[in-house]
């Protein structure tokens, strides 16, 4: 059974399953069963938006009609977006911007957040919801790591073959096809599904990067996110917040909602009729954001002026201040915890 409240992967735009279906022709896939599949999945509308079973389906029945092991692999191999989504990253000045921009608007795609981004000392590894059932989102989980994957090439250049490539689902039969779509070190069976990206990646211009149609693509999809039914205005608050503590730019109230296609007044009642208020919604973001720091490891920043700048902090002293407040303990009570764990 289906449970969309729980999945990475809500709904999609039905372009997409149509892109979907073309890749997968080109693969060789005899189509008429995943059309079927789909329809029936959908409710039977002809337009609009799917559910993300529609895409599992029609990925399944790919596998069981060609025989392919890969048969999201294989069809991220033939096809090229053309949403509105994918041309505002194509219009970034850089990699690490099409990717923060990406993580901004992918409810406009996804329906909710399904891809989160990490700073780590070797680059940014993005990360990917699999949901309760890794095994049965295999394919479609395949189908968008290497659709990002072949998009970051496209955008700045072999420079941005991925450092490497996990994920939590176990293998297919033929690993090497995993090697040959990635070219990079690929694991199996990890804690989560991942994609990382050298710094030297993230950093990469594009060529073909465009302020202006940039600018006018975000308040296209600025518009368009605001205009999307279902998900809280504290998730999708959140969400913006997160991108801006990963690219280490100003937390501000009127900004989220600008970026949310609101005025400020607007976003405070509406978060105001979920028990929310924005310093809430934001303390929670940088306490999570903390926490995952801590649980890093030897990656930790080193200092607590680092660990303070890395969640939106501009002295050291606030964020003792909010730890305290949070959890009732020092920093370096925390910084103990994230090194037992790991």
């Amino acid at each position: 059974m289906w449970f969309p409240d729980r999945e990475p992967f809500r709904h999609f735009p039905e372009p997409e399953l149509e892109r979907l279906l073309r890749g997968l022709a080109d693969c060789g896939a005899v189509l008429e069963h995943a059309r079927w599949s789909a329809a029936c999945a959908s409710g039977g509308r002809v337009r609009g938006r799917l559910p993300a079973s529609a895409l599992v389906e029609v990925l399944d029945a790919a596998e069981q009609g060609t025989g392919g092991s890969h048969p999201g692999l294989d069809a991220a191999g033939r096809t090229e977006p053309t949403d509105l989504l994918h041309a505002l990253c194509a219009a970034q000045p850089t990699l690490g911007a099409s990717l923060r921009e990406f993580q901004s608007f992918q409810a406009l795609l996804f329906g909710t957040k399904a891809f989160t981004l990490h700073r780590e000392a070797s680059g940014l590894r993005v990360a990917v919801r699999a949901g309760p059932r890794p095994d049965a989102m295999r394919h479609l989980v395949e189908y968008y790591v290497r659709t990002m994957c072949r998009e970051a090439i496209n955008l700045v250049g072999p420079v941005a073959r991925p450092l490497e490539v996990r994920f939590v689902h176990t293998p297919a039969d033929c690993v090497t096809a995993y090697r040959d779509a990635f070219t990079c070190r690929v694991a199996f069976c990890a804690p989560e599904s991942t994609v990382l990206f050298s710094r030297r990646a993230v950093d990469a211009r594009n060529p073909r990067a465009n302020r202006a149609i940039a600018a006018e693509l975000r308040r296209l999809a600025r518009e368009q996110l605001a205009a999307l039914p279902g998900g809280s205005v504290a998730e999708r608050a959140a969400e913006l917040i997160e991108s801006a503590v990963i690219s280490r730019a100003p937390i501000e109230c009127d900004t989220v909602a600008r970026q949310l296609g609101m005025s400020v007044r607007t976003l405070q009642r509406r978060l105001a009729e979920e028990q929310q208020t924005f310093c809430t919604v934001r303390d929670e973001v940088r306490e999570r954001t903390l926490v995952r720091l801590a649980n890093a490891g030897s990656r930790t920043p080193a200092t607590v002026a680092e660990l303070a700048d890395a969640v939106g902090y501009e002295e050291p002293a606030s964020l003792c201040r909010a730890l305290r407040r949070w959890r009732g303990v020092r920093v370096s009570t925390l910084r103990m915890e994230g090194e037992t764990a790991s």
